[in-house]
């Protein structure tokens, strides 16, 4: 029989995994629109199209991550800071609201980024168990408001 935290785990990485996936669709198609005017010039020259193109096939390395966020790589043997992290991105999420006339692809970015870094360090096992538990309700905190927003508005679409 498996631990319970396995199945708490798989719950979480699988409701992660539909914000995520349901986050890049929305920034794919929101750059594919804003796009589409210049894309028939770009594309020629290897431009937006080509781009988009490749970023469907290329998944975020954990240096991209790294550098999305504006952190320090790391040394040899040092590990990523979880509050460091965290600071990052709550500012550069706040930063890129499109209801403030940010971008939603880059909040996306800065989103999948995030998510990265942590994954490698719950993988390396380097989160105390107080920084387990802030993402572990953070991650639950965001699949809850995720199926709220998607329950709202399916109700306004009616």
């Amino acid at each position: 029989m498996a631990p319970p935290l396995f199945g708490v785990l798989f719950r979480v990485v699988l409701g992660v995994g539909s914000i995520a996936l349901g986050a890049f669709k929305a920034a794919y198609n929101q750059a594919a629109a804003r796009g589409a005017g210049a894309a028939g010039a770009s594309q020629a020259a290897g431009g937006l199209g080509a781009k988009l193109q490749m970023t469907k096939t290329q998944p975020m390395t954990t240096l991209e991550a790294i550098k999305i966020l504006g952190l320090k790589q790391p040394g040899e043997g040092e590990s990523l800071d979880f509050r460091a992290i965290n600071e990052r991105f709550e500012k550069m999420f706040k930063n890129n609201d499109p209801k403030k006339g940010g971008s939603f692809y880059i909040q996306s970015k800065v989103i999948r980024a995030k998510q990265l870094l942590e994954y490698e360090l719950i993988k390396e096992n380097k989160l105390t168990e107080e920084e387990r538990y802030k993402y572990e309700s953070t991650l639950h905190q965001l699949i809850k408001d995720h199926t709220l927003s998607e329950q709202k508005a399916s109700m306004e679409g009616q």
